[in-house]
């Protein structure tokens, strides 16, 4: 079937046969992107549009490494939409005409493949085309297959990709993962999914590494590609929240000590086989006022628990967008068998006017997941919410303890209640009182009525020393038979009640 392009221009050749009028001029060349993004990279093609009328762009493959069968697909680029908070044009099937006034578009989807040739061609109704502008993603690097995403590192800046995939690719995405001020261009360290998704995760870091070891690129021909915005659906492995504490206090700024302020919460996950890589982000949501603001986090790989045990792995944080992970560096997995695999640390302080319960609980799929050996995302779900009080009373009938015998103590609505139970312990032979908040149980007169709890004793009288004792008689009739265990009264065989 010939692709899109090939069937817009034998249209228009019909169209000038019939009716025999010049064509109107092609439109301008699409330019090659500026620095830094002229750079070759795997998943991500940047061109500027360089068109100040309406036009729409349309992306040919020219070669492949990988797909030779796919080369001659051809796909019209989308307008650019926020993913993720940067900017990305997805492909697709018809054209949009618009005046494109991005400086400069990054194309990411999955007909875009690593050691592939492209042509970008605008044109302002799918029958008058511009000459091409040749497009390439990074050539196979070496022996191995792809995710060769820099160079070297000089002068504080990364390289063109070298040929070879080495520490040098692992530690660039790392320090994207970061968001460290010195990192390549996102477009460059970005390799996963199959729609690439404008953000650099640990999984990104992950595929490298497998890369590195010789896998082969993972996802599917140009030609096969589906295009439609598709996500890893919710699962049925939970993140777990747990926490130090559950009540805090607002910060002082007067007093150094914040420890009252701060809340440290673990994230731990359910079992699961075959765990390659996880990143893990929270988010905090509820309150009454103030915040509860982020200020570290940490992987303990000494944890007994830890869920990559002694296993030697690849594990960053990310400070500004409060994101951690780890990556197992030879690129197998493990399986977790136990509910408490620890994954990391999350430290937290109340602002000075942080009042009331503030809710956390583990972000979406995109900013917490589990990926295999294969780098495939596993389905997860974010698990139960975690509750943390700041400046409320309580937030459980234990936080309100007033070390008084004397009083009920219960927590509602975060509002401590206390209430007096007289010391009552429930004994007819003691009398029940309370003293500095002791309660305190003397001995009743002997001969005070009291309940033994038996049917066939009467009467019942305290015996001075807190005990109730049963009388000899019963509360039956004459030639009654009292009967304990039911309590009742029976005639006796032979004669009649009186």
């Amino acid at each position: 079937m010939p692709g899109l392009k090939t069937m817009a221009t034998m249209m228009f050749l019909l169209s000038t046969l019939v009716c025999f009028a010049d064509p109107p001029p092609p439109p301008n060349q699409p330019g090659a992107a500026p620095a830094p993004h002229d750079v070759l990279k795997n998943r991500y093609l940047s061109f500027s549009p360089n068109n100040t009328e309406s036009v729409g762009f349309l992306l040919e493959l020219t070669a492949s490494d990988y797909f030779g069968a796919s080369v001659g697909s051809d796909w019209w680029v989308d307008e650019p939409v926020l993913i993720n908070g940067r900017l990305v044009a997805r492909l697709r099937e018809t054209p949009v005409y618009r005046v494109w006034t991005e400086s400069v578009v990054h194309i990411g989807d999955c007909p875009v493949v690593p050691a592939a040739h492209y042509d970008l061609l605008a044109s302002p109704d799918g029958e008058v085309f511009s000459t091409p502008l040749a497009l390439s993603t990074i050539d196979r690097p070496g022996a191995r297959f792809w995710c060769d995403v820099v160079g070297s590192f000089i002068d504080d800046v990364w390289t063109q990709p070298n040929g070879v995939v080495n520490f040098d690719d692992t530690y660039a995405a790392i320090l994207g993962f970061q968001g460290a001020p010195n990192a390549a261009h996102w477009t460059r360290l970005d390799v996963e999914p199959e729609r690439p998704n404008a953000i650099v995760n640990i999984n990104d870091v992950f595929q490298i590494i497998l890369a590195f070891q010789g896998d082969p690129y993972p996802y599917i021909a140009p030609a096969a590609c589906v295009l439609t915005n598709r996500s890893p659906s919710g699962g049925d492995i939970d993140f777990l929240v747990t926490a130090d504490t559950d009540l805090i206090e607002p910060d002082d700024p007067g007093d150094p000590d914040d420890s009252d302020s701060q809340v440290v919460i673990d994230v731990s996950v359910e079992p699961a086989s075959d765990v390659g890589a996880y990143e893990v982000s929270l988010e905090v949501t509820g309150g009454t006022t103030g915040s509860l603001e982020l200020t570290a986090m940490n992987i303990d790989k000494s944890s007994t628990d830890y869920v990559f045990g002694s296993s030697s792995v690849v594990d960053a944080v990310d400070d500004v967008g409060g994101r951690l992970g780890a990556a197992m560096s030879d690129g197998t997995g493990v399986t977790v068998t136990t509910a408490n695999d620890y994954l990391g640390t999350f430290m937290f302080l109340a602002s000075s006017d942080a009042s009331g319960v503030f809710e956390f609980r583990v972000k979406p799929i995109k900013d917490a997941y589990l990926s295999d050996s294969t780098g495939t995302v596993l389905g997860t779900s974010p698990g139960d919410v975690l509750l943390v009080g700041v400046g409320v009373d309580c937030m459980n009938d234990g936080h309100c303890d007033d070390s008084s015998e004397c009083t009920d103590d219960a927590c509602v609505g975060n509002v401590c209640q206390y209430t007096n139970n007289n010391c009552d312990d429930s004994n007819a032979c003691t009398t029940d009182t309370c003293n500095a908040g002791v309660c305190e149980h003397s001995s009743a007169p002997s001969g005070t009525p009291c309940d033994d709890g038996q049917f066939c004793t009467t009467p019942d009288t305290c015996d001075g020393a807190g005990i109730c004792v049963g009388g000899a008689g019963d509360p039956c009739l004459r030639n009654e038979t009292c009967i304990e265990f039911n309590d009742t009264c029976i005639p006796t065989q032979g004669g009649a009640g009186t």
